[in-house]
This record gives structure tokens, sequence and C-alpha cells, in this order.
């Protein structure tokens, strides 16, 4: 019982156990021969002698025979071992390759030491030996991705960076793919950046999808502006229709003189300029921000109402500013002034939904940690827990759907964090529901 035991052992005791026994026997073996060597054999009985030739020859061949067994199980555990790794190394590449993102990694002079199937794919390679050791210039990259990846390289290799939602264009087998994904830094044990590994996805289909419903809420906010254009036209367009009928009871009475003349052609200017102004707003508001451009958070707010703020006080509800920084940004302005719209729309259409009595509309600006805030608090009694955790996925809506269409809160979202780089998010208080972006 105890010889199973001992042999069923993990293999590593045994080489210790028959290394430690082959090294006694080539000790005792050598202390034998030393004894030989001194010893005057012409003093020692002739069975002496055969005995201790007999002990000559069995030391050193009992030393080779434990010598070679351990070298047996040395090789055993070897093999066990590399067939274990080798199988750990299968496995790894097996979920690497039924990962459906593009997974890559590499050492600190920018070879590639592996890829997973998607990655060599998009590059054209068929076996993950063609990659490997293969820097970026060797590979089917453009000239401009090969600067914008050398750039990214440099700030994770010797900065430390962590690069994330980076997005590229790849032009493959004629076609034109979007990724997004992020690139990491690959540290040893002590911390030190050794090498990149990066995760990236195929979101072409995506923004297709962002896009049609962009294109959706676009369409519907157009529908929108139209009719704000002509609710702030109504007023001056009667104002000139007022004039011109004052003129024309003067002039049938004969009473009209120069100056009273001067006077109104003066006023229905004043209203004119008033009705283009309008029509420059909402020209410059459709617009459409190729770039990034520097400007003034109260410069955002100013403009938003231009737009807006005759809908609002048509509906006798106040408009509050706090304004506590003028702060500027770099981003796209009338993106946000779309997002504003949307959300002021949205407390406008909440406090008449629920008949509210003096209706308020808060608008704050806030510097927190370098970022711009800017919250919009209306008073219309806020929105149910459950649905509040809902309001940015498409198509949902708490009103009801001859009214709204369930993107306008969606595509809000998507412009601020995907196009603007920044965060919106929305809380109930004590009097209604607040929305909140920082930029």
């Amino acid at each position: 019982m105890k010889n199973k035991r001992f042999f069923s052992k993990d293999p590593t005791t045994l080489i210790i156990v028959f290394g430690a026994i082959g090294i006694l026997v080539g000790i005792v073996g050598s202390l034998v021969l030393h004894y030989l060597f001194y010893l005057n054999l012409g003093e020692i009985e002739h069975k002496s002698i055969f005995t201790l030739k007999v002990l000559l020859f069995l030391i050193p061949s009992t030393a080779i025979s434990l010598l070679l067994l351990f070298i047996f199980f040395l090789l055993a555990i070897v093999k066990k071992h590399t067939n274990t790794l080798f199988s750990t190394n299968k496995l790894l590449e097996n979920i690497f390759d039924s990962i459906p993102q593009r997974i890559f990694w590499k050492n600190s002079n920018g070879e590639y030491l592996g890829g997973n199937r998607l990655f060599l794919q998009d590059l054209g390679l068929k076996t993950p030996n063609e990659l490997l050791g293969k820097t970026n210039k060797e590979l089917n990259f453009e000239p401009k991705e090969l600067k914008k990846f050398e750039k990214e390289d440099i700030a994770i290799l010797k900065k430390g960076w962590e690069l994330k939602k980076i997005r590229n264009k790849r032009v493959i087998d004629g076609e034109t793919y979007s990724f997004e994904g992020s690139k990491l830094p690959l540290r040893d044990k002590k911390g030190e950046v050794i090498g990149i590994v990066g995760v990236y996805e195929d979101i072409t289909k995506n923004l297709i999808q962002e896009a049609l419903v962009v294109r959706q809420g676009r369409l519907a906010q157009m529908g929108e502006m139209l009719s704000m254009i002509a609710h702030q036209w109504r007023q001056p367009l009667n104002v000139i229709s007022a004039i011109n009928s004052a003129i024309r009871l003067k002039t049938f009475k004969d009473k009209i003189d120069k100056e009273y003349l001067l006077e109104k052609l003066n006023e229905t200017n004043e209203q004119v300029k008033y009705l283009s102004n309008t029509i420059e707003d909402f020209r410059s508001f459709f617009k459409p921000n190729i770039e990034k451009k520097e400007v003034l958070a109260k410069k955002i707010i100013e403009d938003t109402l231009k737009i807006i703020k005759s809908s609002i006080d048509s509906r006798a509800i106040d408009i509050v500013l706090n304004i506590e920084t003028d702060m500027s940004l770099f981003t796209y302005k009338n993106r946000v002034i779309q997002v504003l719209l949307t959300i002021i729309k949205n407390a406008k259409e909440a406090i008449e939904q629920k008949n509210i009595e003096n209706g308020k509309i808060i608008i704050s600006t806030k510097k927190e940690n370098e970022r711009l805030t800017i919250e919009v608090c209306d008073n219309g009694t806020g929105i149910e827990d459950e649905k509040l955790e809902k309001i940015f996925l498409p198509y949902f809506t708490t009103k009801h759907e001859s009214v709204g269409t369930g993107i306008g809160l969606y595509m809000s979202k998507v412009i601020i964090e995907e196009h603007c780089g920044g965060k919106l998010t929305a809380h109930n208080n004590s009097d209604g529901v607040c929305f909140k972006i920082t930029l």
C-alpha cells in the first residue's frame, strides 16, 4: 500500500528521490575508488579483492542506471508540461479566435507578438506566423493610418496612456469599414510598460443604424423648428399688418404726412430685420458642424433661447438662468444646441401635460473638475423611476404615440457621448426632472 502511494506521487518527487539516490551512490563509489587507488592490494586477501571488484562494477553501473532513470523521468515531466503548455496555448488561441472583436498584442519595439483570427483576416493574413515579428510599416496600412498609429503607440509606450474609444476607417476589399476600440499598455510585474494590447470591433452597421435614427430625429426636429419659426413670425407679421392698416387709413383720410410715414416705415423695417434674424438663427442651427470650434458656454445658451424662447413664453413658462461660469470649450456648438432644444421642449411639454401652474425651467452652468456642466431642470413633477432608466433607449417614449417618437433623447445621448465626448444623465429632484450635460 505504501509503495502504491509512493509511486502515485507527482513525477517531480520521483525525480528528486532518484536524483538524490544517484548522487549518494556516486559519492560512495568515488570514495571506494579513492580507497582502492591508495590501497596496497597485495595486503588484501583474495576474497576481499573479489568483493571489491564486484563493488567496483556494481557501484558505477547502479549510478549510471539511476542517472538514466533520472533522465527518463525528467524527460517525462518535461513532455507532460510541454503538452500542458501546448494545450493551454491552443485553448487560449481558440478563445481569442471565438471573440467577435479584433485583438492584437505587440512588444515595446512595435513588433507584433500575436493576434486573433479576425485581426489577421483584416490584414489579409492566413496564419499567425505571417504576423509574428512584423511592424506596422511591414503590413498593409495606409500612410495616414501609419502616422496615426505611430502617435498612439508613442503615447502608450512613453507616457503609459490608455486610449479608449479610438475610431478609425479602413478600406478592405474595396469597401469602407468603421472600427472603434481601445489600446492599452501591457505591463510587467514591476508596472513597467513592455508592450501594447489592442481590442477593437467593426461598428459599420451600428453607425449606419445610428445615422438613420439621427436622420429621422433631425427630420422630426425640422418640423418642430418650422412650427417655432411660424410662431416667432406671427407677432412681427401682425405688427407689420397693423402698421400697413394704419398707413392705409391715414391715406384714405388724407391725413398722412412725411414724418408719420417715415416713422411707420422704420417700424416696419425693424420688424423685417427681426424676421430676417430669426431665419438666420434657424439657418445657422441647421448648418452641419464638420469641425469642433471654441465657443463660450453663455453663447450656447443664448443661441438656444433665441430659437425656443418665444414658444416657451407663449405658454407662460418662466425660464430662469443660473450662469455660474462662462468658460470656453472646444465642441460642436450646433449639436449641443440641438440637445438643449430637445431637453427644453420635453420640459415644456411635461409642464403642459401635467397642467402645472407657474411652470418653470431652470438652466444652470457650472465648472466641475475643469469641465462644463449644463443642467436643465423643470417643475413638471418628474418621471417614474422605472421609466427614467429607459428614457435614453431608442423608440422609448413617456408621451402618447401620436406625439412622441422616442428618438429625441436617444439621439441626444449619442450626440453628447459619442460625438462630443461628454456625458448626458437624468435624475428626479423634488419638483421635476433634471438633465445634466457634462462637456
